[in-house]
């Protein structure tokens, strides 16, 4: 009897879904434990400083069998002790007897292999595949950890790169009187190709000491590289804010104010526009 196209395909992948169903049956389950991480480094998807330093020193560890990159545990081969491998997948399809630890790569048990010990993953997962076995517990942590591997082999934690606009800023300041000036130099911090990379440059003053009133008076001119070259208003915007209080010790009023006419990003749109602007 000839099926249609799509119930050959259907039955296809129910004997699929029913084949893998027995398999995991016949094999130990895995077992997802999270670190218990506050709720911001939850929503950054990132490993708690604790849970890194405990890979860097089973890594660093003298007693560990360190591995660089991925690697494979033949068949009828026997580890003893402890081994760990950064930065690739571990494949165990002979016998480890030992912990094992992988950083920001997988461990695969084959058919046949077995790991009698426990096992910690970041950055990956655990396949026990059919005919593989794996006595301990089993500790998986989603997010990549953030460490480096050093010259001398041991690893470190990688160090945060610094954000555009710290790398190209800079800034002075003066006092004359009761009026503290500073000059700044900075890049817009983001890059794009309707504005490249923005240079932003400006004075801001701020009274200080015995002044009658506290103000402040920022303005920032913003020249935008990749604009059209040919109409100066396009390639020229501005930021100026100002902020004053005063009428005595309790500071009973005070206001403030903010023009600009700078780039916009447009919602959900990889493009952006010009937009111009008063606010009080």
């Amino acid at each position: 009897m000839i099926l249609a196209g799509w119930r050959r395909r259907a039955l296809v992948a129910l004997a699929l879904l029913t084949a893998g169903a027995r398999s995991a049956a016949g094999q130990d389950s895995v077992v997802v434990i999270r670190p218990d991480l506050p709720d911001d480094s939850l929503a950054m998807g990132q490993l708690a400083p604790e849970v890194v330093r405990q890979l860097i020193a089973i890594y660093n560890d003298s007693l560990t069998t360190r591995i660089a990159g991925s690697f494979t545990l033949p068949k009828d081969s026997r580890h003893q002790g402890g081994i760990a491998v950064y930065r690739g997948s571990l494949r165990v399809l002979g016998r480890i007897d030992g912990a094992v630890t992988v950083i920001n790569g997988d461990l695969i048990i084959g058919a046949g292999g077995v790991v009698a010990g426990p096992a910690i993953v970041a950055g990956g997962r655990i396949d026990v595949r059919e005919g593989g076995t794996h006595e301990g517990e089993a500790t998986v942590y989603e997010p990549i950890a953030p460490v480096t591997r050093l010259p001398n082999g041991l690893l470190a934690v990688r160090e945060r790169r610094r954000p555009l606009g710290e790398l190209a800023a800079a800034r002075t300041s003066f006092q004359t009187g009761s009026i503290n000036t500073s000059l700044n130099l900075e890049t817009g911090r983001t890059y794009n190709r309707v504005e490249g990379l923005p240079i932003v440059v400006g004075p801001s003053f701020q009274t200080e000491g015995d002044a009658p009133a506290d103000a402040r008076i920022d303005l920032r001119a913003i020249v935008r590289p990749t604009s059209d070259r040919t109409k100066l208003r396009d390639n020229v915007g501005f930021t100026a804010s100002t902020e004053w209080r005063g009428g005595g010790p309790r500071r009973w009023f005070g206001f403030g104010a903010r023009g600009y006419r700078q780039i916009l990003s447009i919602e959900e749109q990889p493009l952006a526009k010009g937009e111009a602007g008063w606010s009080a």
